[in-house]
C-alpha cells in the first residue's frame, strides 16, 4: 500500500491535506479509517495470511504534515491490524527533493527514519533512499537499523547489482550516481549511465567478432571509456590514448564533496573495468594522424573531449578573466578577492563553493546554459540553498552584457535595467565545446573514423555514454555503411 509522498492514502493520513469533516477526516482515527478499511478489504479477499506492507512517509519534512512521532502511532496501529511489514520513506510533493534525492544528499541519510519505527514495532521495517554500496547495506542489516534494504535507481544504473554482490564482484557494479536523469528523462526511462535502461530489447545481443580486429579510441573520458569497455566484450582489440595522465576526463573537475564521493564510484567503475578488460591504455600519450595511422586500425573513435566555452561577451578576453579549468586544474591562488563567477550547471555551483572556501568574496551570477538545463530544478534549488548559507551574493537567471576591466554589467530580467557590479576577478563557467583537432586530419589519411561524446558536440555524461556505448555496439554496421558511402 503506497501511503507516502503525497499520494492518496498519504492524504488522508497528513492533517495539512485531510480537511474532510466526515468519519473520514479530523481525529487520528477517522484520518487513518481510509487505509485501515483497504487493509481490512485485502485481507478478507485475500486470506489473513496474504502480506500486506504499507508504505508511509514517515517524516515530509513540512510544518503539520506527517513525521516520526505521528508515524509512529502510524505504525503500531497498522501492526495491530496484522500488517506485514513497513516500507520507512519519506517527503510529498512539496518537498519532493526528499523523495527523489539529488546527488547532494548523503548516502542512506533517511535510514534512522526506519530506527525510529523498528523501536515501536516488532514486524518488518524496510529502508529506502540513495542506499547504493554493498558494504552500507550490510552494516544497515548488521546494527538493525532495518529488516530489509530497497535500492530503486541503483538496479537501473546496473540490473546485475545483487548477482554481482553475491558473486563477489562489487567492483563491477555501476553504481547510481543520484544524477536524477531518470526521474527527468522524456518518453521511456533512461540512465545517464547505463545507456541500456528502456532500451534492452533493442540492445538484447551484442555481436562478436570472429576475426582479430583493432580499434584505436583517442580520449580517456567517459564516452571513450564505455566505447572500449563494449569494444572489449565484443572481441575487439583496444588501444586507448589519453594526453593526460588519468582517465575519465572532466568526471574528476567535480568537488563537490557530496557529489564527488558518488562520482568517485563512477571512476572506479569505468577504471577498473578497463582494468578487468584488458584495455590497452596509453596515458600521457597525445595520439597524432600518423601514429593511429601505423596501427592499422579497423575504426577509430575520437572522443578527444571538450574546452571551456568562450562566450560571446563583450570583454571576454580582458585580463582579468579567466575559466573553470583555470581554478580547478591550475590551482589558482586566488584569495580576498571579489569574484564574479558567471554560468549554470554542476560545475559552475562547484567552482562558486572552491571560491569562496578560499576565502573570497564571491558573487554566483546565473546565465542560462546548457550544462545547466541538464540539471534538475530540485538540485538546481538545493545547490542555491547551500551557497545562501555560505553568505555567497547569488544573482539568478540574469543577462551579461559586458566584462568591465573591474566589474560586470548585467541586466536585470524583469526591468532591462543595467547594473554593475564591482569585482577584481572574473571566472567563466558557462559550459563546454566540442574540441576536435584530429577529425579532417585522419579522414584524409583513413577511412572508418567516428565521432563520439563531447567531441561530437555533446555536452552531458548521458550524452557521452550513450554515444560511446552506441557506436561500439553497432560499429560493424558504422563500417559497412561508411564503406557503401564511399564506393
Amino acid at each position: 500500500m503506497h501511503g507516502a509522498h503525497g499520494y492518496l492514502i498519504n492524504q488522508f493520513l497528513n492533517p495539512n491535506t485531510n480537511l474532510r469533516t466526515d468519519e473520514y477526516g479530523g481525529s487520528f482515527e477517522n484520518r487513518i479509517r481510509f487505509l485501515a478499511e483497504i487493509i481490512k478489504g485485502i485481507k478478507k479477499q485475500c486470506g489473513q495470511d496474504f502480506p500486506v506492507t504499507v508504505r508511509l512517509s514517515v517524516d515530509e519534512f513540512e510544518e503539520g504534515g506527517t513525521d516520526v512521532p505521528l508515524s509512529c502511532e502510524i505504525s503500531r496501529y497498522l501492526e495491530k491490524m496484522s500488517v506485514d511489514g513497513l516500507h520507512a520513506s519519506a517527503g510529498n510533493y512539496n518537498t519532493m527533493e526528499t523523495v527523489i534525492e539529488s546527488p547532494l544528499f548523503e548516502e542512506g541519510w533517511r535510514v534512522y527514519l526506519a530506527e525510529e519505527l523498528k523501536k515501536e514495532v516488532s514486524i518488518p521495517v524496510i529502508t529506502v533512499g540513495n542506499i547504493r554500496e554493498p558494504q552500507f547495506v550490510e552494516t544497515i542489516l548488521a546494527e538493525g537499523k532495518a529488516d530489509f534494504v530497497t535500492i530503486g535507481r541503483g538496479h537501473i544504473a546496473d540490473p546485475d547489482w545483487v548477482r554481482k554482490v553475491a558473486e563477489g564482484r562489487e567492483k563491477e557494479i555501476r553504481m547510481c550516481i543520484s544524477c536524477l536523469h531518470c526521474a527527468y528523462s522524456k518518453g521511456h526511462i533512461e540512465c545517464s549511465i547505463n545507456v541500456r535502461a528502456g532500451r534492452e530489447l533493442e540492445f538484447l545481443e551484442m555481436q562478436t567478432i570472429d576475426e582479430k580486429r583493432r580499434v584505436v579510441i583517442i580520449g580517456g573520458g567517459p564516452g571513450g571509456m564505455e566505447a572500449a569497455k563494449v569494444l572489449r566484450i565484443k572481441g575487439y582489440d583496444v588501444k586507448l590514448f589519453e594526453k593526460k595522465d588519468q582517465l575519465c576526463g572532466h568526471l574528476n573537475l567535480v568537488t563537490d564533496p557530496v557529489y564527488k564521493k558518488k562520482m568517485k564510484r563512477y571512476v572506479h567503475y569505468l577504471c577498473h573495468e578497463m582494468e578487468r578488460l584488458n584495455v590497452d591504455i596509453r596515458l600521457n600519450t597525445e595520439a597524432l594522424v600518423e601514429q593511429a595511422k601505423s596501427l592499422n586500425p579497423y575504426a577509430v573513435l575520437l572522443a578527444t573531449g571538450e574546452t571551456p566555452l568562450e562566450p560571446d561577451i563583450k570583454g571576454y578576453a580582458l585580463p582579468n578573466v579567466c575559466n573553470y579549468r583555470d581554478i580547478k586544474l591550475k590551482n589558482n591562488p586566488f584569495h580576498g578577492k571579489r569574484i564574479a563567477v558567471l554560468g549554470s550547471g554542476m560545475v559552475f555551483h562547484s567552482t562558486v563553493r572552491r571560491l569562496s572556501e578560499q576565502g573570497n568574496d564571491v558573487t554566483l551570477v546565473e546565465v542560462p546554459t546548457k550544462s545547466g538545463s541538464k540539471i534538475s530544478p530540485a538540485t538546481r534549488a538545493k545547490l542555491l540553498e547551500k551557497l545562501k548559507h555560505e553568505n555567497i551574493n547569488i544573482i539568478t537567471v540574469q543577462t551579461v552584457r559586458e566584462i568591465l576591466p573591474n566589474g560586470v554589467m548585467v541586466e536585470i530580467k524583469e526591468t532591462g535595467e543595467l547594473v554593475e557590479i564591482e569585482v577584481d576577478q572574473v571566472v567563466i563557467a558557462m559550459g563546454v565545446q566540442a574540441y576536435n583537432p584530429l577529425e579532417e586530419p585522419l579522414r584524409r589519411e583513413m577511412g572508418n573514423v567516428f565521432v563520439i561524446g563531447d567531441a561530437a558536440g555533446h555536452i552531458s555524461l548521458a550524452d557521452a555514454a550513450r554515444g560511446g556505448f552506441e557506436n561500439a555496439f553497432v560499429l560493424e554496421s558504422l563500417v559497412n555503411n561508411h564503406v557503401l558511402a564511399t564506393v
